[in-house]
């Protein structure tokens, strides 16, 4: 009897000191934003024509304007490919407020069509199918072809007809006087 008791702790112990190796070894992994240590990000794109996802992660208790069609909106943002959650871009990392008009294609159709209808304040996230955001074509080295991309966008601003005026008068004079 004794000799069998042995073998189930034998083995116990090997996988215990296996697991107790393999998580000691100090190799680095990838980990998912505020995921914990250790667990990893890895997902599969979404297909390319899935629905465009907006998810509303803040909505202010009082909203007196909304964002339309056409409208000069203001924004902070975030962006972050959605199979390994690498971020490719951030308006706030450089400090400065996106300004575009919504919905007129300025930008990509996954942020037109998401950012309609919010309050300022208001925080969304959208994750956007590649047929919504750069298609089979990609942007750049960190976005490939194909790629599902994840938004956090707060609507800072949208801008009335005097900052409109303001800012067409900006970039008026920097297309006349690029900076060197």
């Amino acid at each position: 009897m004794v000799k069998n008791m042995f073998l189930p702790i034998g083995l116990i112990s090997l996988i215990f000191f296996g697991y107790i190796l393999e998580n000691a070894s100090g190799a680095k992994r990838k980990t998912e934003r505020g995921g914990g240590k250790g667990k990893k990000y890895k997902r599969k794109e979404l297909p390319h024509d899935a629905s465009l996802q907006v998810g509303v992660k803040h909505r202010p208790a009082s909203c007196s304007l909304m964002s339309e069609h056409g409208d000069w909106l203001s924004v902070h943002y975030e962006g972050r490919r959605y199979n390994d959650g690498k971020v490719i871009d951030s308006s706030r990392e450089r400090e400065e407020a996106f300004t575009f008009r919504v919905g007129l294609g300025e930008v990509m159709s996954g942020w037109d069509k998401g950012l309609q209808n919010m309050c300022v304040g208001e925080k969304r996230k959208l994750t956007i199918p590649s047929d919504f955001a750069y298609g089979k074509v990609g942007a750049g080295h960190d976005v490939p072809g194909d790629a599902t991309l994840v938004y956090d966008v707060e609507l800072i601003k949208i801008l009335g007809d005097d900052e409109i005026k303001q800012e067409e008068r900006w970039i008026g004079i920097e297309d006349q006087y690029p900076k060197s």
